[in-house]
This record gives C-alpha cells, structure tokens and sequence, in this order.
C-alpha cells in the first residue's frame, strides 16, 4: 500500500525584526475594501506569526489565510 502524498504550499520565512506589510479585506455588507497593515515581526511559529504594530500592539497573523508581502530591505 503507498502513501498519497499532497503538495503543501510553502510558507513565507521571516526574521524577528523584519518589517512587513498585510493587507485584510473588510466587507460591511454593501460594500468592500482593503485595509493595508505595517509591522515589525517580533516572535515566528510554523503557521503564525506575531507583529507589533506602530501603536505597539501585538497581531497574531495565520499565514495560511493572509497574503504577507515581504520587504526586501
């Protein structure tokens, strides 16, 4: 008997202090938009990640849900 193997899709690496943007799309019934997020990566998982924002709260971001767009710098 083998295995069925399924392919996962890889998942974004990050490093503590890597700054990063997110955006989450807010639907209020009638209409939709996107609301753009910066923060500073402060603590990795193997599917989560937490992110101080400017105003120092903490996100805890699944990044099986959420499209993250890495900085280069």
């Amino acid at each position: 008997m083998r295995t069925i193997k399924r392919h996962t899709e890889q998942l974004p690496k990050f490093r503590t202090g890597q700054v990063v943007d997110w955006v989450i799309r807010f639907f209020d019934g009638r209409t939709g938009e996107y609301v753009p997020y910066t923060g500073t990566v402060c603590k990795m998982n193997k599917v989560t990640v937490d992110v101080y924002l400017p105003n120092q709260d903490v996100v805890r971001l699944d990044l099986r849900q959420v499209k993250v767009n890495t900085r280069p710098w």
